[in-house]
Formats: C-alpha cells, structure tokens, sequence
C-alpha cells in the first residue's frame, strides 16, 4: 500500500497559508487519490470535483434527527455555500496544484511521493522475495519426512508410540494440520525455514502446545515474543519463548525456613566420630 508522505511542517508553508483549511482538506484527498490510483499527481477534472463532499450530516440530536450542513463562507455582507470549483480555484492561485489538460497535477509531486515506477518496481520485488521464501519453506517441509524417516531408523523405538498430537485420541488429524499451519506462519515471522523435523524438541514443543491450546492462543504468544525480542529471532527462540508465556510460572510466597529441634543437629565432628567408630 503506497503512504503520503507529509512533512509535519508543511502546514507553515506560504502556500497553505493562503489556501487556508479548506484547502488543506482538498489538497490532502488528492494526495491520496494520487497514491491510491498510481497518477504521479494527476487528478482528472471530474475526479477532483467528487474528491470532498462541502456537506455533512451533523450528529443526531435528542430525538435521533440529524441536520444537514452546508460549509459557507462570507466576507462582509457577502457570502455563499463552499462548492469544488471555489476550493479547486483556492488550490491553484496559491500554486498547490497546476491546471493542465483534462485536470490538475498536484505541485511538485514526484519530488515527494514515490511514482507509479517506484511503488511497482517495490511490489513486484516483495513479490519475487515472497516466492523464493515460499519455495524455500516448500523444500524444508518436503525434506523434513526424509530427515524423520532417516532418525527412526538409526533410533528405533517401541511400537506404538504416542506423538505429540495424540495420535490415538479423536480429531488428531485436525491438531496435526494445525500444527502444521503454525509452522507456517513461525517461518513468516522469522523470514527463515523452520528446520526442525518430527520428533524435535522444537516440533513436539510446538505441537503439544497446539494441541492444548489451540492455534490461535499459541500464535497469538509466539507473536508477542518476536515483537518483544531485542533483535532477530529464530524459531527455536520463538516456539520455547512462547512456550513459557504459555506456562508461566507464579510467583508464589517463599516457604518458611522450618525450626529443627534442639538435639537433632549433629557438629562435624559428632559426625566424624560416629564414622570412624564403624
């Protein structure tokens, strides 16, 4: 999404100095109809007469009617309702924006707001990065069986054996495609393939946290460490930091040193005597 980027001084230059606020709200509209349509500043005549509407409803009164409003202006004995055509003139006597052919170009614009070549050169390269992460993380989970596979065979264990998902508990098909979707969005959120296979102590972390919580709540943690960390953060710092958000542990009152009875405390060299009498 292309932003407008306005100096938070502009509203000290001369020229909206003489536009005055009525000016300020046009300009502004069609900044962000530059912006939005990809125009590199220029505002069709028709457009730029349906950017702002000069009537408001105001706010309901007691009985839940609401007055229609017409902006006016006067100067002296004289005065008249606001319409496009007096802002638009408004805007190009003070030099905002520049009558041309078929409508007006806002001022100076490519020297501020980035162009149409710019904001879709970006997009397509925020494209191409997306692809190349989505192939990356496309490989690593196509690997992860193999590596699995591969482990159970030189660790062999009992059969059956129960897996973080609950394999043998109703609707562990649904807890193991979520596990699966959060690995997903972890690789989102540190902009690197997760790494760790089935039967990890990051996965089996991730999935029965998943399974006891639901995805929502574990993503919703996982988050929070990634925008509290200091720097980058891989996936083991994410799933193991939202782990212990996810079990925190209380802060409960300390115990008591208990009183050990006179008699039962033994010096050392009570003790030493006692072993060497065996």
């Amino acid at each position: 999404m292309p932003w407008i980027k306005v100096d938070d001084h502009y509203d000290e230059h001369r020229k909206f100095m003489e536009c005055g606020p009525l000016g300020h709200a046009l300009w502004l509209s069609g900044m962000a109809y530059c912006n939005r349509n990809l125009t590199d500043g220029f505002i069709p005549w028709s457009a730029a007469r349906t950017l702002l509407s000069w009537e408001f409803l105001e706010p309901p009164d007691d009985d839940g009617r609401r007055l229609r409003v017409a902006i006016s202006v006067t100067s002296g004995m004289s005065g008249g309702d606001v319409d496009a055509e007096y802002v638009i003139s408004l805007l190009t006597a003070c030099g905002l924006w520049d009558e041309v052919s078929g409508g007006y170009v806002v001022h100076d614009y490519a020297e501020y707001q980035p162009t149409k070549e710019q904001v879709l050169a970006e997009r397509a390269a925020k494209a191409a990065a997306g692809k190349a992460g989505g192939q990356a993380s496309a490989r690593a989970r196509a690997k992860a069986p193999a590596t699995a596979r591969g482990q159970a065979k030189l660790n062999p264990v009992p059969v059956p054996v129960p897996d973080a998902f609950g394999s043998n508990e109703p609707h562990a098909s649904d807890a193991r495609s979520d596990a699966f979707d959060v690995v997903e969005v972890v690789e989102g959120l540190t902009g690197r393939p997760f790494g760790f296979t089935l039967g990890s102590r990051v996965f089996d972390t991730l999935a029965a946290d998943v399974k006891d919580f639901g995805p929502d709540r574990v993503l919703t943690e996982y988050r929070a460490v990634k925008d509290g960390a200091p720097g980058p953060v891989d996936a083991a710092g994410v799933v193991f930091g939202g782990h212990k958000r996810l079990f925190p542990i209380p802060d409960g009152p300390r115990s008591k040193p208990v009183a050990v009875p006179k008699g039962m405390v033994q010096s050392i060299a009570d003790i030493r005597e006692a072993l060497d009498a065996r």
